[in-house]
């Protein structure tokens, strides 16, 4: 099975994807983009992006709990 790394500044890639409209979300909060291409499946696309204060207040209100896990 052939692999293979796409060699280019990552930043440029999203931000012609964004431009292109593929992605709606602003390249600034965006920290990861993987393309996952698996042969006879369509492309799936992930879009990893950094959490804010937003997002726990959203998840404590959601009667989600976050605990510090002892080493």
């Amino acid at each position: 099975m052939s692999k293979f790394i796409v060699g280019a500044r990552s930043d440029g890639i999203y931000e012609a994807l964004h431009a292109a409209g593929v992605f709606a979300d602003d390249p600034n909060e965006v920290a990861r983009v993987i393309i996952d291409l698996k042969v006879g499946t369509p492309a799936r696309i992930y879009v990893e992006k950094c959490a804010d204060t937003k997002l726990i207040d959203v998840l404590m209100a959601g009667s989600v709990e976050l605990v510090e896990k002892a080493a």
